[in-house]
Parts: structure tokens; C-alpha cells; sequence
């Protein structure tokens, strides 16, 4: 028996040892595209076969569609599909080939069914009385059954073919009214067959929220990305929305409320929680788009961007931490500056073991918040940020 994952560039064959995914070249299995990540997933054997299991991907990796846990295995069966970045894979179990003997009937032997004898006598196609056969009674000089033609009067006859009924003027009339009633029903049923169609189809702030709820379920956060406004997605790239998604940890519970509209803006409450103990309860803004689509214009709360803010100093993301930071910031330090200065300070206090986010207030296109940060030495401190609304994100702005 052979195993294989069938891609885009061809077989690779399973053996006993791990198959490792990735962009970097380290990789058993390089995919050189910009949804995977350095190290995205590996392939291990198992006693029953192998398991794929993702390594902390930004993208995700899926099976069948599903985005799979962080490192969680997930056992693969014949015929899988597993997506990794644009990249799409089979799942092959290729079994020994098995020699099968073509089933033949007995020659010289003819089906008992089905076949006509030869003996057999044929039917006259119509038995009934008076029909193919004309009978002719004892003595009489003509048939018994003579044939009735509709609209036609025998010669030497004076009134009307016993069985014939002529179409009047009323029977017209009656059936001209009755196909302009059907006619007129058709055309009320595709209307409202229409009208229904468009009803039910039609955009709403809770149907995007409804989308925007089922991918931070699944992870999903390109579709979760989808919802948000053509703005929104010009200001914030799809890795940097996944990132703050991914600091909340994974959101276990998501709903909504109903929608507050205010003309062509409305205002929807939304609730979610994470793995991490995270939540947020703040309204949501969704805007209408050339289309009359409904999209996402402000998707989190100030909360939302101090949390991600902390987890990235906690894990020495820097990248992560300085995206927060407002276009007014990142234009006075440098990226590379930054990052220098975060992990020279962390270091003389034995790095930051924790955080919390608390005070948070919001008036308007401005809030503030603090974060009080645990370093591994045992000391703390708390810091107070100033945050601004930029384009829909909140973004850091300076610190009191």
C-alpha cells in the first residue's frame, strides 16, 4: 500500500518519517506563497496511518473545507483535501492492484426471459366489442356498429349526429376567460416568486454579522476579513486583521443583537468570548456599499487593540505590537527602532510576563486605557495610552 499527497506539482510520497510544510526552504515540502507561513503544518505517520496537525499558522490550514485547531492532530482518510495557503492536496491510499475474473454467461444458453416463442400466436391489437372487428347480426344486411363522425351530417338525415355537440359562441367566450385567468394568476405567482426571491436574499447588517460570526468560530479570517468595508480593508491588510484576531485567542461564543439604523449607518451590539478568558461587548458600525451590501466600517473596540497590544509584547511579536500604533507614531519611530528599543528594555527586566487591560473609555474618535504589564524580575508597572480612531481601526496614539 502507497500513500501520497497528489498537489499542484505533483506526488509526494508518505514514508516513515514526518513531512514538514512550510515557506522555508528547511521544509520537506516547500510552498512558496504568502498565506504560509515559515513552518505551517507537518504530516506524521501514526499506527493507522498519518495525521496532519498546524503548527500556529496565521492562514490555517483546513481538511475537507474545516480549519484545524493549532497544534491539534487530525487523523486523514482516503480522499481528504487539505488546503494550505493557495496550495490544494489529496489525500492518497493507493492498494495493491487485485486480478478480477470477468463474469460471462454460459454460451449456447439463451435468456429464459423476455424472448418471444415462435409458437406463440399474435393478438389482433384490439379484442374489444366493436372495435377491429365487425360483427354482423343473424340476418341483418348492414353492421351492427355503424362509425359516428363528429360534425358531419349523413345524407337524408334532418337533425343533428346522435353524440355531437357543436362548439357554441358561449363555450369560446368561457374558454377565452378562463386562459386570461390562468394567465393572470401566472403572473401574480412569478411576482410574488420575484419579490420573495429579493426579500430574502437581500443584504441586512444582521446577515453580515451572522458571516462575520460563523468564520470567527471556524477561524475562518479571510472570510471574516470579507465583511469588512472596501475602507477598512485598505487600511488594514488581511495578515494584520488576523493577528488581532488571533491575540483574543479563539473565540468559543459569538452573537448579536439587532441593528440600530441611522440612515445609511447602523449600529449592531456584538458579544464574543475566546479561549483565553477575552471578551468584548461594544456595538459594532456597519456602513452600506455601492451595491447597498452591508459592510463592517468600525469592527472592534479600543479594548480589542490594548489586548492585542499586550499579547504581542508578551510573545515578543513586534511586528504585531508596532501595527497597532497610529500613522502619526509609526511615522516618527521606525519599525526596526522600535523593536531594538522593546527588546533591550524587556531584557534588563527579564521580559514581560504578562499584562492586563483595564480602564478603557471611549468619547467620540478618541479613548484611552491602561495596561498593567508583569515583568519576569517581579516587578510591575502600569502604563496609559491614549488611542485614537483611524480609518475605522483604534489605533495607539501616545502614551500619558
Amino acid at each position: 500500500m502507497q500513500v501520497a499527497l497528489n498537489g499542484p506539482s505533483g506526488q509526494t510520497i508518505l514514508e516513515s518519517t514526518v513531512l514538514t510544510i512550510g515557506s522555508s526552504p528547511d521544509n520537506l515540502l516547500v510552498i512558496d506563497n504568502v498565506k504560509v507561513s515559515a513552518h505551517h503544518a507537518e504530516i506524521r505517520p501514526e499506527e493507522h496511518g498519518y495525521s496532519i496537525t498546524d503548527l500556529g499558522s496565521i492562514h490555517g490550514t483546513y481538511v475537507n473545507g474545516e480549519r484545524l485547531d493549532f497544534n491539534t492532530p487530525r487523523m486523514l482518510s482516503r480522499g481528504n483535501s487539505i488546503a494550505i495557503g493557495d496550495a490544494v492536496f489529496t489525500y492518497v491510499v493507493e492498494d495493491e492492484p487485485q486480478i478480477q475474473s470477468p463474469l460471462s454467461a454460459p454460451t449456447g444458453q439463451a435468456s429464459s426471459f423476455g424472448t418471444p416463442s415462435s409458437d406463440d400466436e399474435t393478438l389482433p391489437a384490439q379484442t374489444a366489442y366493436g372495435a377491429g372487428v365487425i360483427d354482423m347480426l343473424p340476418g341483418a344486411q348492414q353492421p351492427y356498429m355503424h362509425p359516428v363522425y363528429p360534425g358531419s351530417i349523413p345524407p337524408g338525415d334532418v337533425g343533428p349526429t346522435p353524440g355531437y355537440v357543436p362548439a357554441t359562441q358561449e363555450r369560446r367566450k368561457n374558454r377565452l376567460l378562463l386562459w386570461i385567468g390562468l394567465g393572470l394568476g401566472l403572473l401574480v405567482v412569478i411576482g410574488l416568486a420575484i419579490g420573495g426571491y429579493f426579500y430574502f436574499t437581500r443584504s441586512t447588517p444582521e446577515k453580515t454579522l451572522d458571516a462575520y460570526c460563523r468564520a470567527l468560530l471556524g477561524q475562518d479570517y479571510l472570510t471574516a476579513y470579507n465583511q469588512l468595508s472596501i475602507s477598512l480593508q485598505t487600511t488594514e491588510r488581511e495578515s494584520q486583521f488576523a493577528r488581532i484576531l488571533e491575540a483574543q485567542g479563539r473565540i468559543t461564543s459569538c452573537t448579536h443583537g439587532a441593528a440600530n439604523f441611522n440612515g445609511t449607518t447602523a449600529l449592531v451590539n456584538l458579544v464574543f468570548l475566546s479561549s483565553s478568558g477575552q471578551s468584548s461587548n461594544s456595538p459594532v458600525t456597519l456602513t452600506q456599499d455601492s451595491g447597498n451590501t452591508w459592510k463592517i466600517s468600525v469592527p472592534f473596540p479600543p479594548t480589542i487593540t490594548l489586548n492585542t497590544y499586550c499579547y504581542a509584547l508578551t510573545n515578543k511579536d513586534y511586528q504585531t505590537a508596532y501595527d497597532q500604533f497610529s500613522s502619526l507614531v509609526k511615522s516618527q519611530v521606525a519599525e526596526a527602532d522600535y523593536a531594538t528599543n522593546e527588546s533591550q528594555g524587556e531584557s534588563t527586566v527579564g521580559g514581560i510576563s504578562r499584562c492586563t487591560v483595564s480602564d478603557v473609555s471611549e468619547s467620540g474618535t478618541s479613548a484611552t486605557g491602561t495596561i498593567t504589564f508583569f515583568a519576569g524580575n517581579g516587578q510591575s508597572g502600569a502604563s496609559h495610552y491614549m488611542l485614537t480612531n483611524e480609518g475605522g481601526f483604534w489605533k495607539i496614539s501616545g502614551i500619558q
